[in-house]
């Protein structure tokens, strides 16, 4: 299995010149998280476009940002669907790997069963509208 590897982040899509560290600094001066966020936007739209990311993003490998599902991550398709919200709610999942004798055969996103629970409470109300 395949860990996240700590080394390269987000960040890495990013040209590392040390100046929004720098800007960064600037909080022990008393500015505000605002005024530095307005700082840093303002130098990377000016320092930074779009087709540098793009450029630099084509290079990375998906590999290097992947990390080994936990336990809670995994949930067999036999499972009540109850289970199932009750893990994607408990961890910090947006998806579940759904199981079939310990082989991974789909993916249950938190999107999905939103979804099926808006379209189940619209069902049941236009069932009790008169």
């Amino acid at each position: 299995m395949y860990t996240l590897n700590k080394s390269v982040s987000p960040r890495a899509l990013v040209p590392d010149d040390g100046k929004i560290v720098r800007i960064n600094s600037i909080s022990q001066f008393g500015l505000s998280p605002v005024a530095i966020m307005a700082h840093q936007e303002k130098y990377r739209a000016k320092y930074t476009s779009g087709k540098n990311i793009l450029s630099t993003a084509g290079k990375l490998k998906v590999e290097e940002f992947m990390q080994s599902p936990s336990e809670g991550e995994y949930i067999d398709e036999n499972s009540p669907l109850d289970t199932a919200i009750h893990q994607l709610i408990s961890y910090p999942h947006l998806s579940l790997l759904v199981t079939k004798n310990k082989k991974i055969v789909g993916v249950l996103r938190l999107s999905d069963v939103f979804a099926a629970a808006f379209h189940a409470m619209k069902e049941s109300e236009l069932k009790d509208t008169p």
